[in-house]
């Protein structure tokens, strides 16, 4: 396998051994197992989509926990800050799209401890068979983690409403709508090639927005009613989806996931 590095402006391929992969973030070699893949596509995706730079990122940070010292699979750290626990700003645990947030060893239950531990830590996200994001709340003097729609980008405090101009490349689509099929499998109570149906249309209705709507409205912010979401923003472009695409859908079909039924 070969992977292309930058030095001195110019390209240079190193040659990377059967069974390892390259760090994104370390540029050091680990095993090439599931997981590790599952946490380098998430590495990538914090300096490509979310703005990150990788020199206030590391991997396998020691955070200790009373007597205990635990590995975080990504830590981001505060803007150009010194990579110690003072600094943490996002916590990232990747686990194999076969891990469940519910499992008690590497659910997400892992994240909330290291977010504990590291008081001035903003943010968290797992990744496994779904994807979490949370964010930490002072409540009563007490850091709650509180779920939210998606992490921030680098410079903000939310995620802020999705611009034609501000979309990126996504990564391993293959992988994405995967888990996006799993999730709707086990938490809405269909059947595999029904749970395909949902994504499907969800697919179609991602697409034409993107290639069609003056605004987007493929998006969930914080802010946002699921009501709002269903009747005014996806149900809207799913009838347009329809009518372009009558080969495909019946004009009589809905979006039948949980919160989205009409």
């Amino acid at each position: 396998m070969r992977d292309q590095t930058t030095l001195n402006g110019k390209l240079v391929e190193d040659t990377i051994p059967s069974g390892r992969i390259k760090c994104f973030i370390t540029k050091k070699l680990r095993n090439d197992t599931p997981e590790e893949k599952i946490r380098q596509d998430v590495a990538r995706s914090l300096v490509e989509e979310y703005g990150y730079n990788e020199k206030d990122m590391d991997a396998e940070f020691v955070i200790k926990m009373g007597r205990a010292k635990k590995k975080a699979d990504i830590v981001v750290f505060y803007e150009g800050k010194t990579h110690n626990k003072e600094n943490i700003y996002l916590i990232v645990e990747a686990k194999r799209e076969d891990v469940k947030a519910s499992d008690k060893r590497e659910g997400i239950n892992q994240l909330e401890s290291y977010l504990a531990a590291s008081f001035n830590a903003k943010f968290g996200l797992w990744v496994g068979s779904e994807r979490v994001s949370l964010e930490v709340s002072e409540r009563d003097g007490q850091r709650i983690p509180i779920p939210i729609p998606d992490i921030p980008p680098l410079g903000e405090t939310t995620a802020p409403r999705p611009t034609k101009g501000s979309l990126v490349p996504a990564r391993n689509l293959k992988n994405v709508f995967g888990r996006i099929h799993n999730y709707i499998y086990v938490n809405q109570g269909f059947q595999k090639d029904k749970a395909f149906e949902e994504l499907l249309k969800l697919i179609f209705i991602k697409v034409y927005d993107e290639q069609y709507s003056p605004r987007l409205q493929f998006y969930f912010l914080p802010q946002d009613e699921v009501t709002v979401l269903r009747n005014e923003r996806l149900g809207e472009v799913f009838n347009k989806v329809k009518n372009r695409f009558n080969y495909i859908f019946d004009k009589n079909e809905t979006i039948e996931l949980n919160g989205f039924g009409t």
